[in-house]
């Protein structure tokens, strides 16, 4: 009889202790999920007479180099009126906010020069700032054609 009882503690027990590391490892996942944000940048894809490429939140960085594995990028602080400038060429960068950021890739044909205009408490747009009209080609993460959209030169006030 104590024998039986014994074994009945030990079983519930164990069955505590695997419920208390279930849920506590159901809270870390859960907390993890909330935390990584994938894809904060937005391409707009704009309208006529728009010079906006995309929109950035929560970055303290961009990372741009010409390999993929970013193994020595050129680090851009992400704050107002930071330009990027780009020679004719094949890019990679990242948004340096945790370490699930996409890498992204852009290829360009044409000096490019891009800036950074906040529009809000953490908020950036990610403007054309060279005169010259970009046509721009919007591809899925897989790399097959999405759309296409033509941003116009010049660093305006759109907001």
């Amino acid at each position: 009889m104590e024998l039986e009882k014994g074994v009945r503690m030990i079983d519930k027990k164990i069955l505590t202790a695997d419920l208390v590391l279930l849920v506590g490892s159901l809270v870390l996942a859960g907390s993890l999920f909330s935390y990584v944000n994938y894809g904060d940048e937005v391409l707009l894809s704009p309208g006529e007479s728009s010079s906006i490429l995309f929109e950035i939140s929560g970055v303290n960085r961009i990372l741009v180099d010409d390999n993929y594995e970013l193994a020595s990028p050129k680090i851009y602080d992400v704050k107002e009126g930071v330009v990027i400038n780009l020679e004719p060429g094949e890019y990679y960068w990242r948004l340096d906010r945790n370490l699930f950021s996409e890498i992204r890739k852009v290829e360009t044909n044409i000096k490019v020069s891009f800036v950074l205009k906040e529009v809000d408490k953490e908020k950036f747009l990610v403007v054309n700032a060279d005169d010259s009209v970009l046509n721009v080609d919007k591809h899925q993460p897989d790399g097959d054609y999405d759309s296409s959209f033509t941003l116009i030169g010049g660093y305006g006030d759109e907001n």
